[in-house]
């Protein structure tokens, strides 16, 4: 997962919590899933570098098909940290 967002994000600035977001969200959607085709929105907001928009990428709350709380509440923290709503 850990190639899949390197790849993402190429020589854009993440820090560490970031980058830790976007692993969480490869692991659970699967890396495939962060490529240009598929993640067209989150790929364009990664190349601009705009840390906002990048945000809005990050929902993802079901597994097997089934909404599951802990993803609900791990995709809204990751939300806010891209917002800056978040220090660690």
């Amino acid at each position: 997962m850990e190639t899949a967002v390197r790849n993402l994000v190429g020589e854009l600035p993440v820090s560490q919590n970031e980058f830790d977001a976007l692993v969480d969200l490869a692991y659970n959607v699967g890396g495939g899933q962060l490529s240009s085709e598929n993640s067209p929105s989150l790929n364009q907001a990664v190349s601009a570098g705009d840390y906002k928009e990048m945000h809005k990428n990050l929902v993802y709350t079901k597994a097997g098909g089934k909404v599951m709380s802990g993803l609900v509440d791990r995709s809204n923290k990751w939300q806010e940290l891209f917002k800056g709503g978040l220090s660690y």
